[in-house]
């Protein structure tokens, strides 16, 4: 009554589906990506949570950066600022905050940005996409940009080069503990075999 149905067939018919679902997570995941490059519009507390800024957020191009900017909202706004969070070494995770507040944590569990969005929907997908790229480049270390963060990226000078600053002594620190091992020895073997020369 029925057909006789080679392993062959099936075993095409699962690689073709196991295929068109990992299409269908790519396409989601550069879909996702696309929505964060767009933006969105958040407020952020200022003057100690008594005042609150207008934010445009958005993703760089290349993944590595949230970029953010206040929006002018009238003559008496003040002077408009930008900055730039390093996704690829400050960051180790975004969470959610209360209703609508997204918290960007740093490496030592410090929160470094909080914003709210206009509504728990758009939070949601900056969290879940946001954490998705950074666990990514957890499992897919090559995948990971290379930083790109600039003073011209920031209104915030100062801050920026104080963590330049910050960033420059510890490679120094690196570097001289690394010249310590070769450095201990070295003179000590060319004295000796300078004494059984003669």
């Amino acid at each position: 009554m029925g057909a006789d149905v080679s392993c062959e067939c099936l075993k095409q018919v699962v690689i073709n589906s196991t295929q068109l679902v990992e299409t269908e997570k790519e396409r989601v995941k550069r879909d996702s990506i696309a929505k964060l490059q767009s933006g969105s519009r958040f407020m952020r507390s200022t003057y100690m949570g008594m005042s609150s800024q207008e934010l445009i957020v958005n993703l760089s191009e290349d993944t590595g950066l949230i970029e953010w900017k206040t929006v002018s909202t009238g003559l008496l706004s003040g002077k408009i600022e930008h900055g730039q969070i390093d996704l690829t070494s400050d960051v180790s995770s975004i969470q959610s905050n209360g209703i609508q507040g997204l918290s960007i944590y740093d490496n030592d569990g410090k929160s470094i940005f909080e914003i709210q969005a206009e509504d728990g929907k758009i939070r949601d997908y900056w969290v879940k996409g946001l954490q998705d790229l950074l666990d990514n480049w957890n499992e897919n270390p090559s995948s990971k940009p290379k930083t790109t963060v600039s003073a011209a990226g920031t209104s915030n000078k100062v801050e920026y080069f104080k963590k330049r600053e910050a960033e420059l002594a510890e490679r120094e620190k690196q570097n001289a503990l690394r010249k310590a091992k070769y450095s201990a020895g070295g003179m000590k073997y060319t004295a000796m075999a300078m004494a059984n020369r003669e």
